[in-house]
């Protein structure tokens, strides 16, 4: 796992969306877990994937999986789960490996002259 110095993106507007409300409201610990899966999926670049390592080091029970399932927040794949709509939000595995490309160049270059 590659461990990104960065952040994830929350929307300001979070606290005033109604599902997001209700999780948090009826089912914190599953509300917490979300916010915790997206920074694991931010700081390791899995594009919103949660494979079984993931779960089990964030601590999701299937008990939490399925509310979050039901509720629209995780999607079920094959490989595990994928907080849904991730890559809506957050930069894409693709997109920092591509930056941080650039700044390697960039830092040849000046270290060249």
């Amino acid at each position: 796992m590659s461990s990104v110095k960065g952040y994830a993106r929350i929307s300001n507007r979070l606290w005033r969306d109604p599902k997001t409300v209700s999780l948090a409201e009826h089912q914190p610990r599953a509300f917490a877990l979300w916010v915790l899966a997206i920074a694991y999926c931010s700081d390791n670049l899995t594009d919103g994937l949660l494979d079984p390592m993931a779960i089990r080091m964030l601590g999701l029970s299937e008990k939490t999986l399925s509310c979050l399932v039901k509720n629209g927040f995780l999607d079920e794949e094959p490989e595990g789960y994928r907080v849904h709509n991730y890559l809506g939000w957050q930069t894409s595995r693709e997109s920092v490996e591509a930056k941080r490309e650039k700044a390697r160049e960039r830092m040849r270059r000046i270290r060249s002259q």
